[in-house]
């Protein structure tokens, strides 16, 4: 337990350093534009060995590529990326293909530094509330990490220590060879049983979900620059020779930053128990878009409001802060209440029975009127 609590401190003050910047806060760069995933539920048994060969795993469709974490203008990422999502009464299966000319990893224990390598990272906020929400970290060994985060580290949020997703199955298959750089390998393959039990552990929702339910999910691939010396695979260094160059991250949905903590940019993953429709029909069977434009109207609220208590050293009334934001039609249906240390925001809109409510710690609730 003390390894693992050493493990997350060390992944908190990474992930720590990313959140801040010269100023004291980062904002997405981006537009808020999801990408949405519809997940179908399946009656096959999966045997979880990398290897995707399932009736169940072949008739479901690839997501798009990776992109970029910074988003579309950003230079694309070297090599595909690419997922695909199914589920049962017991578990969420998530496979990913990687495509990679040299694989190589070193990390064969469980709960050690996974994302020191190069790995394939998945992030699951069921209530799309930016709290309580997991991540997992896997590698070319089928070597896992994985982390109940209690808010983004941005907010002082915290992993919890001691917490593992109990009962969950993974593999991994490997086209080529591992740490051998005398050849060229095609890629690699995640294959993953994710326990409803363990999801059910930071969510009030119903579990396994009923139909049409959604959550905000993201994945990730993890690739640093390495090169091949001696027998072994090493991480380039820059040009002072003093410092590994940084990894690079290509993402399902783009976050706008180079920091996967800010789940309110994930996209969404959105579950159904009906047979497939055809292609074109898919778009229209995605539900509550509305409820994320608005949602991402109050991270406008909560961003600008960081950035004022950095500078200022307390938080904005309403009258100081709408002069930093730009106007939308959201704007004259929001309240403002603050202090030093604290703010809400609250979103009321005529002929909804529901308020939207953002507070300092970048928390966001529906309240039914």
């Amino acid at each position: 337990m003390i390894k693992k609590v050493a493990s997350n401190l060390f992944i908190f003050l990474i992930c720590l350093n990313f959140a801040l910047s010269q100023n004291g806060f980062q904002r997405p760069q981006i537009d808020f534009n999801p990408n949405y995933y519809i997940s179908y539920k399946t009656d096959d048994s999966i045997k979880i060995n990398g290897k995707l060969n399932e009736e169940a795993w072949q008739k479901t469709d690839w997501s798009n590529n990776f992109i970029n974490i910074k988003g579309k203008t950003a230079p694309s990422p070297e090599y595909r990326t690419k997922i695909k999502l199914i589920w049962d009464e017991n578990y969420l299966y998530i496979g990913a293909f990687l495509e990679e000319p040299h694989i190589w990893a070193r990390s064969q224990k469980r709960d050690s530094q996974v994302f020191r390598d190069d790995a394939f990272e998945i992030f699951i906020d069921p209530d799309s509330d930016t709290h309580n929400y997991l991540e997992l970290q896997i590698n070319a060994y089928a070597t896992i990490t994985d982390l109940f985060i209690t808010k983004p580290y941005r907010d002082s949020g915290v992993s919890i220590g001691n917490w593992q997703a109990t009962g969950i199955k993974k593999g991994t298959h490997i086209k080529g060879t591992i740490n051998n750089g005398k050849d060229i390998d095609q890629g690699w393959i995640v294959e993953l049983a994710y326990p409803w039990s363990a999801i059910a552990e930071c969510t009030h929702k119903h579990i396994p979900p009923e139909d049409g339910m959604q959550f905000r999910m993201n994945f990730s691939r993890v690739e640093w620059p390495v090169q091949y010396k001696n027998g072994i695979y090493t991480k380039e260094k820059n040009s002072t020779k003093t410092e590994v160059k940084s990894a690079k991250y290509s993402v399902w949905s783009p976050q706008g930053l180079v920091n996967l903590h800010y789940p309110e940019m994930w996209g969404v993953v959105q579950f159904e128990t009906k047979s497939r429709p055809e292609e074109k029909k898919k778009e229209s069977l995605i539900k509550n878009k509305s409820f994320y434009e608005i949602a991402y109207r109050l991270y406008q609220i909560y961003y600008s409001q960081k950035q004022y208590q950095t500078k200022n050293g307390r938080y904005a009334s309403q009258k100081q802060l709408f002069k930093h934001i730009k106007k939308n039609k959201y704007t004259e249906s929001i309240k403002i209440y603050s202090g030093r240390n604290f703010f809400r925001g609250v979103l009321n809109l005529p002929n909804i029975n529901k308020v939207f409510t953002i507070n300092n710690y970048g928390k966001l609730e529906t309240i039914y009127k």
